[in-house]
């Protein structure tokens, strides 16, 4: 009874160790993937991203090439794209409370801020959108006034 514990014990540890080294290996498509998903869902339009890359042991991630599509109803494809988009995190300051970052670069910001029919800028359409997200946490009418929903970033260059 002991032998098969310990060959169970194994394998289980070969099984954490192979899921482990699969997403890892991984992380890359899966975060572009989520990035893909779940932005397109907040926004309700198209979230494309070229690349991910991430050096988890130096905190740092970059992201190229992020492409927002417009709503409907706009005669342009592209709401905004970003040809690069740089975080970097100090961990050695960072603990389950605070998240230090040293460095968040965005490099080739590009924004087509378009009108439509009904008098509506594309921007604010997907703010609104973004705003509506009660899937991303904690809905609209609950939060603080002047408070973006979780998830949402507040760019200003």
């Amino acid at each position: 009874m002991k032998k098969i514990l310990v060959i169970l014990f194994i394998v289980l540890l070969m099984a954490i160790a192979g899921v482990v080294y699969y997403v890892v290996s991984n992380l890359d498509a899966i975060i572009e993937a989520a990035i893909e998903d779940f932005g397109s869902d907040a926004v309700k339009t198209s979230v494309e991203v070229e690349k991910v890359e991430t050096w988890l042991t130096a905190g740092t991630a970059v992201i190229y090439g992020l492409n927002v599509d417009n709503p409907e109803g706009f005669s342009m494809p592209r709401a905004f794209s970003l040809d690069e988009i740089a975080v970097d995190i100090n961990l050695e300051q960072t603990d389950q409370e605070t998240i230090a970052i040293d460095l968040i670069k965005i490099v080739g910001p590009r924004v087509y801020y378009e009108i439509n029919e009904q008098r509506q800028g594309s921007l604010n359409i997907l703010k609104d959108n973004l705003d509506t997200g009660e899937e991303l946490g904690t809905p609209a009418t609950q939060r603080a006034p002047g408070r973006p929903s979780r998830g949402a970033v507040l760019l200003v260059w």
